[in-house]
């Protein structure tokens, strides 16, 4: 009986040193240790500016290799517990200049805008309020004050397109007055061909130009439009007189009317969608993408795919999308969708705002805009949090 009790008594003391330990390890912070020899917790060792923890250190535990290592040349620390993060993409994410390099200990400090880009007036207080955007996509009312003396490009192109409208309209004038100078009289208006070959040559229809594929702006200015009013034009019907051409010249002055008309609508409608992307931008900060539901990201996915526009418009696909940030061909190559590409970037640490960001500037407000649309439907759907109770 005595040797029972014994024995029973050494498992307690056990258990008990057990839950000892086990409080003594609770006890500890986040970058804390538990040392067992003096039964206290201490502070992890802290890194130095520059450096990254390596291994696991905190709430009462620590690696034996726990050290400190170096940052790599693209990433800062400024030391402690901070793990190492990228320098800012200030020409490639910002579109503005360098101002100060980065370095292990410290980020790059951006300056003003590049050649070509300004800032919005109402931008967001945040990281994301930094970013500058082409001023090709600024509203005709902007003030060249609000470019920040980057608009100088912006002008140029004003004055060549103008240069180039007044040329056209003075082309069509003297080709009109050429028509009707030379116009035959009733009598002779019959012609006669001779010859099939000739008669097909004067009735073919001129082939259509081939879409350039860098022209990403004007396809996305006809997938905006697209949306907005769906007329068409009237057909002219085939006639082997000159009044063809008299008529031809009507039909391009009221395309000509038509097309300034949806060109002001297309620019009032890219400054809304520009308005909704800022307010997007506070309201899903420091969220990633893959915290979106899934409808919301595969919707997204659908309209960057390149078989969305059944007019096969060449227009920036996901795969653009995920060259702008950066990923290599390889890593596309193993991508089959955007679902893959918006988890990798999720992975990798970029938010909403930046995917929002690469968005507007591979020029896709269309997708920008049923983003948005979804995000802030998603948000107001998301239940308000309790109040905290008094005690």
């Amino acid at each position: 009986m005595a040797g029972l009790h014994k024995s029973q008594h050494v498992s307690l003391c056990k258990v008990s040193l057990v839950y000892s330990a086990s409080a003594e390890y609770s006890n500890c912070g986040e970058n804390e240790y538990y040392n067992q020899t003096t039964g206290m917790c201490h502070d992890c060792p802290k890194c130095e500016p520059g450096e990254e923890p390596y291994m696991t250190c905190g709430y009462g535990t620590k690696d034996e290799d726990y050290g400190c290592i170096p940052c790599p040349s693209e990433k800062f620390s400024r030391g402690g517990y901070q793990i190492c993060r990228r320098h800012k993409d200030c020409e490639g994410f910002f579109r503005a200049t360098v101002m100060t390099p980065g370095d292990q200990e410290n980020d790059a400090e951006c300056g003003p805008c590049l050649p070509g880009y300004y800032m919005l007036e109402n931008r967001p207080r945040n990281i994301y309020g930094m970013v500058c955007y082409s001023c090709l996509l600024a509203p005709p009312n902007t003030k060249e004050s609000d470019l920040s003396g980057q608009g100088h490009l912006a002008t140029a192109l004003i004055i060549a397109m103008s240069t180039i409208f007044i040329m056209a309209i003075a082309i069509v004038l003297i080709i009109m007055f050429y028509i009707v100078k030379t116009k035959p009289s009733a009598q002779d208006n019959v012609v006669i061909f001779s010859e099939k070959e000739e008669f097909e040559k004067l009735t073919a229809t001129p082939a259509k130009a081939v879409k350039s594929e860098n022209d990403a702006s004007s396809e996305n200015e006809r997938l905006l439009s697209r949306s907005m009013d769906s007329d068409e034009e009237a057909a002219v019907d085939k006639q082997g007189t000159p009044e063809r051409c008299l008529l031809s010249l009507v039909h391009l002055a009221r395309d000509k009317s038509s097309t300034s008309n949806k060109s002001t609508g297309i620019q009032s409608r890219r400054k809304k969608i520009l308005d909704v992307y800022a307010n997007v931008c506070d309201v899903a900060e420091g969220l990633s993408p893959t915290e979106l539901p899934f409808d919301c990201l595969e919707k997204t996915s659908r309209m960057l795919s390149s078989t969305y526009n059944t007019e096969k418009a060449i227009v920036k696909t996901w795969r653009h999308l995920a060259e702008s940030f950066g990923l290599k061909r390889d890593e596309i190559g193993g991508m089959t969708d955007g679902m893959q590409l918006f988890d990798r970037i999720s992975t990798a640490g970029y938010s909403i705002p930046e995917l929002l960001t690469k968005l507007v500037q591979i020029e896709r407000l269309d997708a920008v805009e049923s983003l948005c649309a979804d995000i802030l439907e998603w948000a107001q759907a998301m239940p308000a949090p309790e109040p905290a109770g008094t005690s």
